[in-house]
């Protein structure tokens, strides 16, 4: 049996809501997915009202016609928890309209590491490639002529086994090296270009000398790479100080929401005149199968780029 599904976020629910129809039941997927946009209007519309009237404690959205909804089978245990790694999205006119007059960019970071410091931060859940990410930049911007410290809670995972032989490893973040590095180019005029690469180093959220990394020490010519799984996890003055952030894949809509939205790209286009719900079926459609975003702070740009990296 075909059926044609529409995913939707509920603000009253706070969570993401799925509709379900039977193909057959219409003239053409075209129609099918006509007759859910209305129904998810609907829903959205009485969720507006009651949240108006302030009753979300006394009254319960309405399911109708649940004679054209194909709901999951009850037995299914994980139903709980969505996870929306995997999930094929199934769009709006509007929605793939977009995605077909999408244009995907060659990938270019405004990165000098010979004359300052650059701010670099990678979020996306685990397993969304933000370590690929991480090798293509130290390949393409940091050569050996660049001292790189890896600062990685595993740092002997096999993930990191063809990294360069020249890059230096640690199992944690020690501001006692990093502050080294800033006196041996402050007594040498910046001779050397160093980065720090913080692979999910999740506890120093609010030590003085990992913001020194965002906000002073790109001066001395030290950049630092972060790879995070949240947002949060990072001070909001070293966010609001990255030159360069990349969005790949999230689990789950509420951490698009919150960590991508919100946070950095509900502004910027394709998602600018968009609601919620679409914003984030839209980036989980495009970076689903690994594609992702850079936003340059600096020259305020958002372009978004194939992976794997493809020849332009």
């Amino acid at each position: 049996m075909s059926v044609v599904r529409l995913n939707y976020w509920s603000k009253l629910e706070k969570k993401q809501k799925s509709l379900q129809t039977n193909l057959n039941k219409h003239e053409s997927r075209e129609k099918a997915k006509q007759f859910l946009i209305e129904k998810r209007d609907k829903n959205l519309e009485k969720e507006s009202k009651l949240m108006n009237a302030d009753k979300k404690e006394e009254i319960t959205p309405e399911n109708t016609e649940q004679q054209d909804i194909i709901t999951p089978e009850p037995d299914k245990k994980e139903e709980e928890t969505t996870n929306f790694m995997n999930e094929t999205v199934d769009m709006t006119p509007e929605l793939n309209n977009i995605i077909t007059n999408l244009k995907y960019s060659p990938f270019k970071l405004e990165v000098n590491p010979d004359e300052t410091g650059s701010s670099i931060t990678i979020f996306g859940s685990s397993k969304s490639y933000k370590t690929t990410i991480l090798k293509r930049i130290l390949k393409k911007y940091y050569t050996k002529d660049t001292m790189t410290l890896l600062c990685a809670q595993n740092v002997h995972a096999k993930i990191y086994d063809d990294l360069p032989k020249e890059i230096i490893k640690t199992d944690d973040y020690y501001p006692a090296t990093v502050m080294a590095m800033y006196k041996v180019n402050k007594k040498l005029n910046n001779k050397y270009p160093f980065v720090v690469v913080l692979d999910d180093i999740v506890d120093k959220k609010s030590d003085k000398d990992l913001e020194k990394l965002y906000l002073t020490l790109r001066n001395a010519k030290i950049s630092v790479i972060t790879l995070l799984q949240n947002v949060q996890l990072l001070k909001a003055t070293a966010r609001g100080n990255s030159n360069i952030v990349i969005f790949r894949k999230f689990n789950q809509a509420k951490a698009i929401e919150d960590y991508v939205m919100k946070e950095y790209l509900a502004n910027f286009y394709p998602f600018r005149d968009l609601r919620m719900c679409d914003k984030i079926n839209l980036y989980m459609q495009l970076t689903n199968k690994h594609n992702f975003f850079v936003l340059d702070v600096i020259n305020n740009t958002l372009t978004l780029h194939r992976e794997p990296e493809v020849d332009y």
